[in-house]
Formats: structure tokens, sequence, C-alpha cells
């Protein structure tokens, strides 16, 4: 019997190795250039994410959107506390 691998694997009945058919081997070749080409990409993508430029601008966006954002927050409480206080001053305690 033979055992199967990637697609398949044909064992010679005369001998008592097993021999991989052409097929199987050229999609090996396929899948090694396709996994090479793979970690090529990664390496790319992760220098570029480990740049100092990157991740200097990157501080920069956070900080400014950060700090648009607390200013909306703050103006909408400060909005919300404004008429609530208004309301409370103007009303009659007697």
């Amino acid at each position: 019997m033979s055992s199967f691998c990637c697609c398949f694997e044909i064992k010679n009945p005369n001998e008592n190795t097993t021999l991989i058919g052409n097929y199987d081997r050229n999609r090996m070749n396929r899948d090694m250039r396709n996994l090479i080409q793979s970690l090529k990409d990664l390496t790319f993508e992760n220098k570029k994410l480990n740049s100092f430029r990157y991740n200097f601008f990157r501080g920069i966006f956070f900080g400014v959107g950060s700090a648009i954002g607390a200013s909306v927050i703050a103006a909408i409480l400060i909005g919300i506390f404004a008429k609530f206080f208004q309301s409370v001053k103007n009303f009659n305690f007697q």
C-alpha cells in the first residue's frame, strides 16, 4: 500500500522506494514559489510597519485625533450641563 503525501504517491511494485509523480513535483515547486513570495511580502510589510517614519506619523495622527475627539466630547458634555444648570438656576425654591 502507498501512503498519500500532498497529491498522490506512486509506489513501484518492483522496488522498496516510493516514486513521486511529476504532477506532484510540479505542484510542490509551485507551492514552494508561492511560499517564498508570501515570505517576501510579509518581510516587506513588517519592515514598513516597523519603520521610524511610519511610527512617527502614526503617533502624530493618533495625538491629533485624540485631541479632536476629546474636544468634541467636552463640547457636548458642556452643552448638556449648561442646559441642565440653567434650568436649575431658574428654579423657584419657594
